[in-house]
């Protein structure tokens, strides 16, 4: 009976809507999370009469948040609603109040969690999560994001498909939404907590966007949904395009650490060059709620103008400017494994060293034969052992060191190949050296001075190896 009296020009919408964005596929395992609200409910009797044509699996997961008294009615209903459509029912009973202590979370963000977190689990790996966001709900997150202060991934708002979840209502209104269920006399639940003032979302929905439709324009909630998929579009193109340019500006990335050209990104359109930063910081911190659109305009000011700056972000994220060098990294300052700090020096005589961060430290001194092949790798060296005058340390850089840096043994002072390298300064603390004496032998991970190369009138050598600890 229920069939006769569904808007099949509702369903057809809906249907349009999955095929444009390519939500789901013959086949689908798809789990819906039905509260008992009119969303939910009819996102339930839209997919459920889908389900013979697209041949879905369909799993339904009610949530009991056990904060309101109606909700042992609510769950139910749905359960009811779901052996009348022979739709697998899932009940989940949480104690949100509770959880919400432990996690040190408001009970909202709490149940959010939690809901979540159990879709995941009935999905598993290869089903898709339906949620019945609506037409409101993506103009209500975009204004609420707008007044926060936000960039246009927030002001996309809620989007369509995101990973393995679907919103399949999404181009149709709350009171679309609730007519459909009228005319098929589908009942469901009206949440009492959404018609009060005391959350500001609510605020939004109950004065805002009420004073909009009266005084601006009827369609003020379409409009500015519209202008959400077309923030989202052209959001889309921006982060593809920033990818490119991120990928050909990096420098030197590894984890907790990216740095890139400063030219580079300063030639980029200014929404390009946010969107690089953006993704930067998502490097460094995937998830990284705390940093807004007012922090990345603070590294783009820093970028363009003259000099070298240093600045920090949320998360410990450390941000230096030198030369043509952007960085970011994490601040380790108060973590002595992550750097070099507190070293002093030791003398490298043949054997193994454990140096913290470094790693290991292998010397080896021996007589070179015609078997021998030089083959000089990033962080495994080879030295002329009979030039050496003094003795090799291993230290941090001090007052009077020089290198030879060609083979008329030219000498630098180190402090100016650094600068002439554009190394930045902390890096310049923080580099370890092989030294006799004050003359530089090798700068670790760098380059190795002229005179104590090895050549063909060689008789001794010494080998040092850095073995990196994996982190």
């Amino acid at each position: 009976m229920m069939d006769k009296l569904l808007d099949k020009d509702f369903i057809s919408k809906v249907e349009s809507f999955i095929e444009k964005n390519n939500m789901i596929t013959e086949g689908d395992h798809i789990v819906m999370g039905v509260s008992g609200g009119a969303d939910s409910v009819a996102l339930f009797v839209v997919l459920n009469s889908l389900k013979d044509k697209y041949r879905l699996s369909l799993d339904v997961v009610h949530v009991h948040h056990g904060l309101r008294k109606e909700a042992d009615i609510e769950a139910e209903y749905v359960e009811k609603l779901c052996k009348s459509m022979n739709v697998a029912f899932h009940l989940f009973k949480y104690d949100v109040a509770k959880e919400s202590k432990s996690l040190h979370l408001g009970t909202e963000e709490t149940g959010r969690k939690l809901r979540y977190e159990t879709f995941e689990s009935i999905a598993g790996k290869d089903g898709k999560i339906a949620i019945a966001h609506n037409l409101n709900d993506r103009s209500e997150t975009m204004l609420f994001h707008l007044c926060r202060g936000t960039g246009p991934k927030g002001m996309a708002a809620i989007k369509a498909v995101s990973h393995n979840r679907i919103r399949p209502l999404l181009a149709t209104t709350r009171s679309e939404i609730e007519e459909f269920l009228n005319k098929a006399q589908i009942e469901y639940f009206v949440d009492e907590s959404n018609l009060e003032n005391d959350y500001t979302r609510n605020k939004v929905r109950n004065i805002v966007f009420p004073i909009l439709e009266k005084e601006v324009n009827a369609e003020s909630v379409k409009h500015i949904a519209k202008a959400a998929k077309l923030i989202e579009d052209q959001n889309d193109f921006i982060t593809d395009i920033s990818s490119k340019e991120l990928n050909a500006a990096t420098l030197k990335k590894h984890e907790g650490l990216i740095c890139v050209s400063r030219s580079h990104i300063n030639n980029l359109h200014i929404s390009i060059k946010r969107e690089v930063i953006k993704q930067m910081i998502d490097y460094m911190v995937p998830t990284n709620k705390d940093i807004t659109l007012s922090h990345i305009e603070s590294i783009i000011e820093l970028l363009i103008r003259e000099g070298n700056f240093e600045a920090s972000l949320p998360y410990d994220i450390k941000a230096q400017i030198e030369y043509d060098l952007l960085t970011f990294s994490f601040d380790n300052s108060n973590n002595k494994e992550a750097s070099y700090k507190d070293f002093e020096s030791i003398t490298l005589d043949e054997g193994s060293y454990n140096i913290g961060a470094l790693g290991r430290v292998e010397v080896k001194v021996f007589e070179r034969n015609d078997d021998f092949i030089l083959l000089q790798k990033e962080y495994t060296k080879y030295f002329d052992y009979d030039k050496i005058k003094c003795c090799l340390k291993l230290r941090k850089r001090a007052n009077g060191d020089y290198l030879t840096i060609n083979s008329s043994l030219g000498k630098k002072k180190l402090k100016d190949f650094f600068i002439d390298n554009k190394v930045p300064k902390n890096e310049r603390d923080e580099s370890l050296l092989v030294a006799d004496g004050s003359h530089i032998v090798w700068i670790i991970g760098s380059r190795i001075s002229e005179y104590y190369k090895v050549t063909e009138k060689t008789e001794k050598i010494v080998s040092i190896q850095v073995l990196k600890e994996d982190k």
